[in-house]
């Protein structure tokens, strides 16, 4: 759809477009999704350290995770292996997780 936004006045998409949005593309795969994710491990890794939201070893287990979600190098890994894997785990956490006691009852 973007491209189809930057078409020239024949209706074409020029080489030189085509490449940068297949650059920006490639830019934001390979280095600004790992980081916001690495963010967002460490994030939430903090919250488990805190606060106890999750066990403690997972918790640090995340923020591994995270650590190498913001190497830019080894991120690749952690995008295709370790960030499922993660979302999976953490899904199962939070599904068993029991509700907290309303407070006042």
């Amino acid at each position: 759809m973007l491209p189809a936004l930057r078409l020239d006045n024949d209706q074409k998409l020029t080489v030189e477009t085509a490449t940068t949005f297949q650059d920006l593309g490639s830019a934001l795969i390979g280095l600004a999704a790992p980081l916001a994710f690495g963010v967002l491990l460490i994030a939430t890794a903090v919250v488990g350290i805190r606060h106890g939201a999750f066990p403690k070893v997972w918790s640090w287990i995340t923020v591994v995770i995270g650590v190498v979600m913001l190497v830019p190098m080894i991120s690749w890994a952690g995008m295709i292996f370790l960030f499922p894997l993660w979302v999976l785990v953490m899904a199962i956490l939070l599904m068993r997780a029991k509700a907290p006691a309303a407070v006042g009852a």
